[in-house]
C-alpha cells in the first residue's frame, strides 16, 4: 500500500515537473536589465531623451514648479538642474536641451545651464543674441561639443544652426564662447530656394544630418561646407553614426548601398511607422524607436524585435512614449506605465547584460 502510494507521488512530480518544464525550471535568460528612473519629488511624470555610454540618463520630469531638466545617474537618483527639457548627453557629460530663455548647455559641476545665446561667437565679445540670433532648442551634442538645433534669426523661424562650444581647458566645462554656422546661408550657396534646413544629429566627426526644404522636402548630410540631399520625398534623417549609417522616420540606410541610379538603397525593418529612431556606433549598430522596437542593423532589413520580450519589467509596459535613445555601449532609455489604473509615466534605463 505504501509502495502504491509511493508510485502515485512519483507519477505526480514527473507530470508536475514535464508540464511546468521542470520543478526548478529557471527565468529566461533576458539580455538587459531594467531600472525604473522615477521622477522628482511630487511628480508622476519623467521622460527620458539621451543616454551616453556611462548611462548617465537625461530627460524632462514635472515638478511642483513646471517641467524640469534631469540628469541621472545611479546610486544618486534624479537631480533637478533647472527649468525646460534636457534633450542630449556627451560622452563626458555635456548636457544640451531647451530652457526658458532656450538652447541651454550644462554639465555636472556647473551651477546652472549656460544659455547659448550668451556664447561669445566672436573676438569682440558679440553673442550670437547680438548678432540677431534666438537659440531655440538644441537637439544634439558630439563629443568635441558641436552642438545642432533650431533657431530664429532676426525674428525668422526655420534656421538650423551648428555650434562648435569651446571648452576651459582648467575646468574641462563651457567656456563660454565658441563659433556659429548658420545652416539654412550654407545650404542657400548651393542649393536654390532654400526655406529650411535643420540639423537633427551630429556624429563624432562633425556630420550634420537633418531635413531641408527648398522645392522639395527631404533629408540632408552637411560635412566640412557642403550638403548631400537625398531624392527620397519628405526624408527626414532623425539619427547617424560615424560610419555614415542613418536611420530617418522609418528606415535605415548603412551609408554605402545605392541602386543602378546611385541612389541610396533604404530597408524599412520595423512593422507599423515607428515615429523616431536612433543609431549607435557598435559593429553591428543598434537601432531603436520610439514605438519599442530594437533591431541590429543588417543589410536585409530583418530581426527587429519590441523590447518587452528582452527584458523583464516586472510589470511595466514599454510604450510609444517622448523619448528614445541608445548609448555606444548599447544603454537603451525611454518611457513606461504600469497599468491597469496605476498613476504616472516613467522613464526607463535597459542595461545590456
Amino acid at each position: 500500500m505504501q509502495r502504491h502510494r509511493l508510485d502515485l507521488i512519483v507519477a505526480a512530480l514527473v507530470a508536475l515537473a514535464t508540464s511546468t518544464g521542470g520543478l526548478c525550471a529557471s527565468k529566461p535568460a533576458y539580455p538587459y536589465t531594467f531600472t525604473l528612473l522615477g521622477s522628482l519629488p511630487g511628480s508622476k511624470l519623467s521622460m527620458a531623451f539621451g543616454v551616453n555610454s556611462s548611462a548617465h540618463v537625461v530627460g524632462l520630469a514635472d515638478s511642483r514648479d513646471g517641467q524640469r531638466a534631469f540628469y541621472w545617474v545611479a546610486g544618486m537618483g534624479m537631480l533637478d538642474f533647472g527649468p525646460g527639457r534636457a534633450e542630449a548627453i556627451s560622452e563626458d557629460d555635456w548636457v544640451v536641451g531647451e530652457g526658458p530663455s532656450g538652447a541651454f548647455v550644462w554639465c555636472p559641476g556647473m551651477a546652472s545651464e549656460l544659455d547659448l545665446n550668451t556664447v561669445k561667437l566672436d573676438a569682440n565679445s558679440l553673442t550670437a543674441a547680438d548678432l540677431g540670433w534666438e537659440l531655440m532648442t538644441a537637439w544634439a551634442i558630439n563629443g568635441t561639443h558641436q552642438v545642432v538645433g533650431m533657431a530664429k534669426h532676426y525674428g525668422v523661424y526655420n534656421h538650423g544652426y551648428l555650434l562648435t562650444l569651446d571648452a576651459d581647458p582648467t575646468t574641462g566645462r563651457p567656456a563660454g564662447t565658441g563659433t556659429l554656422v548658420d545652416l539654412v546661408y550654407e545650404a542657400s550657396l548651393q542649393i536654390e530656394n532654400v526655406v529650411y534646413a535643420f540639423g537633427m544629429a551630429i556624429n563624432g566627426g562633425g556630420q550634420v544630418a537633418g531635413s531641408m526644404r527648398s522645392d522639395t522636402l527631404g533629408g540632408f548630410l552637411y560635412a566640412d561646407g557642403l550638403f548631400d540631399r537625398f531624392p527620397v520625398t519628405g526624408l527626414v534623417i532623425r539619427d547617424l553614426n560615424d560610419r555614415g549609417e542613418m536611420v530617418s522616420e522609418s528606415s535605415y540606410w548603412n551609408g554605402q548601398s545605392t541602386d543602378a541610379n546611385g541612389n541610396p538603397v533604404w530597408v524599412s525593418p520595423f512593422p507599423g511607422s515607428p515615429g523616431g529612431l536612433r543609431i549607435n556606433n557598435q559593429s553591428p549598430a543598434t537601432v531603436v524607436t520610439r514605438s519599442s522596437y530594437v533591431w541590429k542593423a543588417n543589410a536585409t532589413g530583418t530581426g527587429a524585435t519590441h523590447l518587452s520580450t528582452l527584458v523583464d519589467t516586472s510589470g511595466w509596459q514599454l510604450f510609444n512614449g517622448g523619448g528614445v535613445d541608445v548609448s555606444d555601449a548599447g544603454h537603451i532609455v525611454g518611457d513606461c506605465n504600469k497599468p491597469p489604473g496605476y498613476p504616472g509615466q516613467y522613464a526607463y534605463l535597459l542595461t545590456p547584460k
